[in-house]
Parts: structure tokens; sequence; C-alpha cells
């Protein structure tokens, strides 16, 4: 019955490890899907400020992310 327990507490254990290491790989993904779409933003904003700026009209539209 020990044993039983100690092998149970083991796979436990090692499950959850496995379980974290694959939530932080996600997280990893998402943040960096973030900065790819964030990226994206910020060059069809900086993109519509500079053909604002270059037909003389004020640009007031505020950077993504602010």
């Amino acid at each position: 019955m020990i044993m039983a327990r100690a092998t149970r507490d083991y796979l436990y254990d090692k499950i959850e490890r496995q379980r974290e290491r694959l939530r932080e790989e996600g997280r990893e993904e998402g943040r960096e899907e973030g900065r790819e779409s964030l990226a994206v933003e910020i060059e069809g904003w900086n993109r519509r400020r500079l053909e604002a700026e270059g037909r003389g009209e004020q640009f007031d539209e505020p950077p993504p992310g602010t």
C-alpha cells in the first residue's frame, strides 16, 4: 500500500510539473502573438499618421496600446 501511494504521489507530481510547463509555454505563445498583433496595429497607425501628415491633415488618433 505504501508503494502504491508513493508511486501515485510521484506520478501526480510529474503530471503537475508537465501541466505547469505546458501552461508556461502557452503563456509565452500568447505573449508572442500579442507582440505581433501590437506590431501590426502600430504599423497601421503609423501609416495612417504619415498619410495624414502627407496630406497636411491633423492626426489625433492615439497610438495603439495607450
